[in-house]
């Protein structure tokens, strides 16, 4: 059975979003960063994600509203 996720960080802190990154990447997933609710959904839509890793407090559109708006589009999506 394959584990591999293939999961979008959607945070605006770089050294954060960098450290959560190298970690997935080291349990074996592939793993996309940005840094805003806007890139999340055009990455999203190439990417194909199974999982989103939130920040609730984001610029512009807060993690909550994105989450919301995401699982909309994609109601399998794991959040």
């Amino acid at each position: 059975m394959d584990t591999r996720l293939t999961i979008l960080v959607v945070e605006d802190n770089d050294d954060l979003r960098e450290a959560i990154i190298e970690v997935l990447e080291t349990q074996g997933h592939s793993v996309q960063g940005v840094d805003c609710a806007e890139s999340a959904h055009e990455t999203l839509a190439t990417l194909g994600a199974d999982l989103l890793l939130i920040d609730l407090n984001l610029p512009g559109e807060d993690g909550l509203s994105l989450a919301s708006r995401m699982r909309e589009v994609q109601p399998g999506l794991g959040i």
